[in-house]
């Protein structure tokens, strides 16, 4: 009787170390293809980050951000390669602990900087209105806080339990039975965001606005929010129906898919731009959200002389439109700011009153296109 125990409690023990053994083979796969797909994208990607990034303006908070996730993310995924892949030939417990919190607290700074490039698109896309900005701001330092109050218990609860483990030649520890929440607070920014995107997408279809740059927006802000979606709520699934050997296998491949997402939103939109990618003068920084208000917001339809239009006629960003047909090219106009405001135009129409020449148009006279009484 005492035999058959031992016998059936030997086959449970093996069949949990079989199981286990497989869990961990599934998270170094994924983590395996997560880093491909991060470094696979950086391949192809790196020249327009070339083009677009480095030959810009690096003034401003976009390409910061860019550039820190851009440059740290892969270092962190290597380092959990070398610690989770069974690289390692000597794993310390100090390692593993310290590790344990670093890594823990830069992936929550990494989620964050990509949910704040979408939040200053969605910012911008609303021309920064005072009641957006608070209802960001507050909501994003609310996730921040969420997430760390979450995380840093859940952490150092189980920091006393992580250790090398020589089965598998990893870093082995468990999580709190809470920790899954640490999920909740992104879930609930990102339908902030994704709901601020419909409204503003549903307005400008009315208005009927249609620009390459508005295309871009909303796509990407759709396809962002699905992925990202899924990136939350697929750990928060297995962390909190899952077994512990499973912790690691969601974690690093969702991290690489959500930073390969944030680098194709900040390039995607830079790309439409191409050569308008001018650096400001007076001091100022060039910022990729004013051209995106600045494109949007030029997209307006104008009226021909004899009452109706054929089709919609989109004015050009390059030009400003004034009370005659007058067009004043953009580097007669150029500010230190390259979005072309309100208050600017009505400068120009100002000026225009004040000048000699005939207001009745210089085109329906023969002169050509720039050309004409009132030009200088």
């Amino acid at each position: 009787m005492a035999d058959a125990a031992k016998k059936a409690a030997l086959q449970h023990a093996l069949h949990e170390l079989k199981v286990a053994l497989e869990h961990v083979f599934i998270s170094r796969y994924m983590g395996v293809a997560g880093y491909a797909l991060l470094i696979y994208d950086h391949i192809l990607t790196f020249p327009a980050e070339l083009e677009l990034v480095w030959k810009a303006d690096k003034r401003n908070t976009v390409t910061w951000l860019f550039f820190a996730n851009r440059y740290i993310v892969p270092i962190i995924l290597g380092i959990d390669l070398y610690d989770k892949g069974g690289l390692a030939s000597h794993l310390s417990t100090t390692f593993c602990q310290a590790w344990f919190v670093i890594e823990g607290y830069l992936n929550v700074l990494s989620f964050a900087a990509v949910h704040a490039l979408v939040a200053m698109r969605v910012n911008a896309v609303w021309g920064r209105r005072k009641w957006v900005s608070i209802l960001l701001w507050t909501s994003g330092i609310l996730y921040i806080v969420g997430t760390l109050a979450i995380i840093s218990p859940g952490i150092f609860q189980v920091l006393s339990q992580v250790a090398p483990n020589p089965v598998f030649n990893v870093c082995f520890g468990t999580i709190t039975t809470y920790f899954w929440a640490v999920w909740i607070p992104p879930i609930v920014f990102e339908l902030i965001i994704f709901s601020l995107t419909i409204i503003k997408a549903v307005e400008h279809r009315h208005k009927n606005v249609k620009t390459p740059v508005a295309y871009t927006l909303y796509r990407d802000g759709f396809l962002y929010f699905v992925i990202i979606m899924m990136c939350s709520i697929f750990p928060l699934i297995v962390w909190l129906a899952g077994p512990p050997t499973l912790v690691a296998m969601p974690k690093y491949f969702t991290m690489a898919v959500v930073n390969v997402m944030g680098f194709r939103l900040v390039l995607n939109l830079r790309g439409l731009r191409g050569d308008r990618i001018m650096a400001s003068s007076g001091g100022a920084t060039s910022d990729d959200m004013n051209m995106e208000m600045s494109d949007i917001k030029g997209s307006r339809v104008v009226p021909n002389r004899s009452g109706f239009s054929p089709a919609p006629i989109h004015v050009r960003p390059a030009y400003t439109t004034q009370n005659s047909d007058l067009l004043v090219p953009a580097h007669e106009t150029q500010q230190a700011n390259p979005a072309i405001d309100v208050r600017w135009q009505n400068r120009q129409v100002a000026y225009a009153d004040q000048q000699p020449f005939d207001r009745s148009s210089n085109i329906e006279k023969g002169y050509p296109p720039g050309f004409g009484p009132g030009r200088v």
